[in-house]
């Protein structure tokens, strides 16, 4: 591909334009905030930290993926200091490890910034083709891009149902599955750019979201990313869409709030407390056990549901938690938690079927003498790739190291890019890295590992399917 088109319409710049009033509005607020309150102006760096994540890639020269996905881990930095702010406490006192809290705070406003600077800086030269995309949107069959979704999310399912099964290839069935997320972006744009099957889109939409609760993480945020990225990618947003995207988020922040209050009431009830991560019961009956308990739910539950969904989404206190523990009782890794990584890559299980399954709380409760329950008890919390990087260089290289592994990420953006097919394909095939790049609590194995099997899955995919697909979903002339 000789070209990259990232953002279906003109001005580089633009969309940082449009969100910088509300970024300083959000910033003099906090301010005014803590100066009523703790007076320590807390949050004033992740203001910071937000600045630079949308003047890099909340532009129309890169897929808002970039943006949503920064986005939502500088929420999980930052949460709790804004938190803190508003309710006028200081941080510690909303921490559940105060002792090395605002620290792990601010070193991780930098990993933020180091990360992202390293992704920018592998992308900040594509250039983008408006009329391009415009005129192959045209090209396409809108009823053709809707089946081909479907056809592909029914074999995505059976495919995922198998993975147990064929354990040298998890990992690759997993990344296979998430180019569903490719076509749903062809399904999006045709149907709303073209005006067609609009109400079948709607129906698709609210049947993924609603299904999601069927699972036992209850998966419905990842459709609503989805939408939110692709609607980002399609309309330039001006005041009316930034306040009804307010909106959306405060519902679906309250929905956010029922779930935590009633998720583990309902994840027993659908594993029938087998103390496994497993769905035990039909779809129907996880549905229907939700709604009834929705329906009950209190107000003192919805208070406590929604504390505990701030303490859900904030990563900082883990973090703090190793801090007091590395290197005061264990001594830093000198580069060991990279060297798995990488060796975990280049080692598949597929020719060692004796390598050790990656379990996070164990790998949590090492690293901050802390116990934390792990997954043959039905649970797992994971420490994140910024502490695993602190543990293996300290809190300055870990800088350095963040930065290399930021070139990394953007590397292979830019790599499968320049595989696709055209220009759309380019855009499209985005999509699927937000559920690798948006989560801060990843394990640096992990994380590492699903870019690498993400990478090879989709040149693969870019080779020998795309265009198939995509000569399918032309308009016969």
């Amino acid at each position: 591909m000789n070209e990259t088109l990232i953002h279906p319409y003109s001005g580089s710049s633009s969309f940082f334009k449009r969100l910088t009033p509300y970024i300083v509005l959000l910033g003099i607020t906090l301010i005014i905030f803590s100066f009523l309150g703790a007076r320590d102006f807390i949050a004033v760096p992740s203001i910071i930290v937000l600045f630079f994540i949308c003047k890099w890639f909340a532009t129309d020269n890169y897929p808002p993926v970039l943006m949503i996905a920064f986005a939502y881990q500088w929420l999980q930095v930052s949460i709790k200091p804004i938190y803190a702010t508003f309710t006028m406490q200081s941080l510690k006192d909303v921490a559940e490890f105060p002792d090395h809290i605002i620290k792990s705070y601010l070193l991780s406003c930098l990993a933020l910034l180091a990360l992202g600077f390293g992704v920018y800086t592998m992308l900040k030269e594509i250039k983008i083709y408006p009329n391009r995309i415009l005129h192959y949107l045209l090209s396409l069959d809108t009823k053709k891009t809707l089946i081909t979704y479907l056809l592909f999310s029914v074999f995505a399912t059976v495919l995922y149902g198998l993975r147990f099964k064929i354990p040298g290839l998890f990992q690759g069935i997993v990344a296979l599955g998430y180019i569903k997320w490719t076509l749903f972006f062809f399904m999006f744009y045709s149907a709303l750019k073209q005006n067609q099957y609009r109400s079948l889109l709607y129906i698709i939409i609210l049947f993924e979201f609603i299904s999601g609760f069927a699972s036992y993480f209850a998966d419905f945020k990842t459709i609503v990313f989805m939408v939110l990225i692709s609607y980002l990618a399609l309309y330039q947003i001006r005041h009316k869409q930034f306040f009804g995207l307010i909106i959306a988020f405060v519902i679906f922040g309250y929905i956010g709030v029922i779930w935590t209050s009633v998720k583990f009431d309902y994840r027993e009830f659908i594993s029938e407390d087998a103390g496994q991560q497993v769905v035990t019961v039909s779809d129907g009956e996880a549905l229907s056990y939700l709604v009834d308990n929705v329906g009950n739910i209190s107000d003192e539950q919805l208070a406590l549901g929604f504390r505990a969904m701030i303490d859900r989404i904030s990563y900082i206190d883990y973090f703090s938690s190793c801090m007091a523990y590395v290197p005061n009782v264990l001594p830093h890794e000198d580069g060991k938690l990279t060297k798995d990584a990488i060796m975990h890559v280049l080692v598949p299980r597929l020719f060692n079927p004796n390598k050790a399954a990656i379990d996070d709380s164990q790998h949590l409760t090492k690293y901050t003498g802390v116990f934390y329950a792990d997954a043959s008890m039905g649970v797992s919390f994971a420490l994140g790739y910024v502490a695993d990087f602190y543990i293996d260089f300290g809190p300055f290289w870990m800088l350095v190291a963040l930065f290399f592994f930021g070139l990394f990420i953007g590397y292979i953006i830019r790599s499968i890019y320049r595989t696709s097919l055209n220009s759309f394909w380019g855009m499209a095939i985005m999509l699927p890295l937000f559920i690798l790049l948006y989560k801060y609590e990843n394990a640096l194995i992990k994380f590492f590992g699903n870019l690498i099997v993400f990478w090879i899955v989709a040149t693969l995919f870019n080779k020998y399917v795309c265009s198939k697909i995509d000569s399918y979903l032309k308009r016969q002339v």
